[in-house]
């Protein structure tokens, strides 16, 4: 881009994810959320992601707070990716290593609970996120 655009923007996002990863308990967390959300172009996802993933990090200790919970439910988009989020499982329900803390294997021998097929994984991962191990049957009985 000619303005080194796509540069700014990292380093904002960069530099955002410093800050709220230290700070997601700050009193102007809900504000920067507001902002993010309802500023930011379709296509510029990085904020959102990030807030996504602390908000639900964090969700325990956040969830009472009425500020969040206000800007929680004035956003669908923001209410709908942290329910993306927390159904994140594989299709047989199973958790995938970043949420239960360890590591699940492919190799292990796993069966369709309905027809007995062994499940094929999938591991998907990018830009250094956490690789996630899904489950699912071949026969898509499911």
């Amino acid at each position: 881009m000619k303005y080194q655009i796509d540069g700014l923007r990292d380093l904002a996002a960069s530099k955002y994810k410093h800050v709220v990863t230290t700070c997601w308990n700050h009193e102007d967390f809900a504000h920067s959320v507001h902002v993010a959300f309802t500023s930011t172009v379709e296509e510029v996802t990085q904020l959102r992601e990030i807030i996504s993933d602390i908000l639900h990090q964090h969700f325990d200790d956040l969830k009472d707070k009425a500020e969040i919970e206000t800007v929680v439910c004035n956003i669908p988009r923001l209410a709908f990716a942290l329910l993306k989020r927390s159904r994140a499982k594989g299709k047989d329900g199973m958790e995938t290593e970043e949420q239960s803390g360890s590591p699940v294997s492919p190799e292990v021998d796993r069966e369709c609970t309905q027809c007995g097929a062994d499940l094929i994984s999938r591991t998907v991962g990018k830009g250094g996120r956490p690789k996630r191990i899904y489950w699912y049957c071949p026969d898509d009985c499911w």
